[in-house]
């Protein structure tokens, strides 16, 4: 679906039967199969997280729970001698990095353009400026991009005179218009939403407490803050779309123009000021390095970062231990929170979308043809949902290659077909073809 596969949600959902009753079921459910990536990631995670403490004595929102409301899990047996409360969330960074701001502006900018001419916007990509300012003794970056934009009647004018001159995409429109600052270009193919746009500044934020991450941080240390006296206080915080957050073992942010903060400096301010309701807070971050055949890495590297920050550093090896229990028992992430984010959005990863395809092998030992193709998208082409060129391209035939024609040019026909399956963290399984030379489609000897 997104970190896991959708195979692997279902069979987490399964496996909790006894803890997903009712009404807690039916919310995972409906979160899960919401199309907002802020619902469905949360669900996912929580959903995760509980999985994977499925084998300890665990329950899922107590109902005991003494005041407010109760936090996403208690469970015994995680850490010695004494049980935990969980409070499980997913953290993006539309704020940080301006993206909220940016992408109203571009729509704003794409519905004068469409009124123009229709269609129009989905072509637009924008470019926005970056402004510093010198506040409580250090300067600060911002991006030229108000956040309750409303274009002037003169800006409006020359957004449509300059679509409907039918620019050339190096003839670029500056707009500055009340803290605008952007220039907009005319690409030949359509543009993503959320991928229409750029600024060189970085996710920033200036203030240890005054950001979006303190906050939620200080908001899920409510629900674990009237925990029984004995019971450690935790929330696990999961990277869904932060580079922010991804970089949480850098240092405090400082260069010639400017200091900032950073993760690591918000998450040790909020477990600072929250000691008294909060005991730890885990950082889980989807890591994915790519291939790297020249350091002998052939296969990207997928697993989970972890870094955990607690109140007390005696309890900090306990707490390791306790995490590297939970990593174990996660699968490893198929894609990190940034692209999950984005494949979410794309509508992606929905179940009625294109399906995720595996690779095609083909393998010849005593001068028989194995060729593994993807069963998936031999499905998609009879139902019509890809072409026929898009299914070739899937599964990797062209002219100058291997391909079941030119199997069938030396003399080369199916005398066998199996299923392979592709177990639960893959959502796409395999057609087995074996192929062996015939004379039925050969010369004779």
């Amino acid at each position: 679906m997104t970190f896991f596969s959708r195979r692997r949600i279902q069979s987490m959902v399964c496996d909790l039967t006894s803890h997903l009753e009712g009404e807690k079921r039916t919310d995972i459910v409906k979160r899960l199969n919401s199309k907002d990536p802020e619902q469905c990631v949360g669900a996912e995670i929580e959903l995760a997280i509980a999985w994977s403490l499925r084998s300890l004595d665990l329950e899922i929102e107590p109902f005991w729970w003494a005041e407010g409301r109760s936090p996403d899990a208690y469970v015994e047996g995680l850490l010695p001698g004494k049980p935990a409360a969980i409070e499980v969330t997913a953290f993006a960074e539309a704020a940080i990095s301006g993206e909220t701001q940016m992408d109203h502006c571009a729509q704003v900018l794409s519905n004068i353009a469409d009124a123009e001419r229709r269609g129009s916007g989905r072509y637009l990509y924008f470019h926005f400026a970056e402004t510093r300012h010198y506040r409580r003794g250090r300067y600060e970056r911002e991006i030229a991009a108000p956040k309750c934009f409303a274009p002037s009647r003169a800006t409006v004018l020359r957004v449509q005179e300059w679509v409907r001159s039918a620019p050339d995409p190096k003839a670029r429109l500056i707009i500055k218009d009340d803290g605008l600052s952007v220039e907009l270009e005319m690409r030949t193919q359509k543009q993503i939403r959320y991928h229409n746009y750029h600024v060189s500044r970085p996710p920033r934020t200036y203030s240890d407490t005054r950001n979006p991450l303190y906050r939620r941080l200080a908001d899920k240390a409510k629900q674990v803050a009237n925990a029984p006296s004995g019971v450690c206080r935790i929330i696990i915080l999961v990277e869904a779309g932060s580079r922010f957050l991804a970089e949480t073992s850098s240092r405090r942010g400082f260069n010639s123009v400017e200091s900032y903060s950073t993760a690591q400096d918000i998450i040790q301010k909020v477990i600072k000021d929250k000691s008294d309701k909060l005991d730890a807070i885990i950082v889980l971050i989807p890591t994915v390095e790519h291939a790297r055949p020249w350091r002998g890495r052939t296969q990207p590297e997928k697993y989970w970062s972890t870094h955990i920050f607690s109140t007390q550093e005696r309890d900090s090896d306990p707490l390791a231990a306790a995490v590297e229990s939970i990593i174990k028992q996660l699968p490893s992430p198929r894609f990190d929170g940034y692209n999950v984010r984005s494949l979410i959005r794309q509508k992606a990863m929905q179940h009625d979308a294109r399906g995720w395809y595996r690779g095609t092998n083909i393998s010849m030992q005593d001068n028989k043809l194995t060729y593994r193709m993807s069963s998936r998208a031999l499905q998609d082409f009879l139902a019509s949902r890809i072409d026929e060129t898009q299914f070739r391209r899937f599964i990797g035939e062209q002219e100058d290659g291997p391909s079941i024609k030119r199997f069938l040019d030396q003399g080369y026909t199916i005398q066998g077909i199996q299923f392979e399956a592709g177990g639960v963290d893959d959502d796409d399984d395999c057609i087995v073809l074996e192929f062996a030379r015939d004379a039925a489609a050969s010369p004779f000897e």
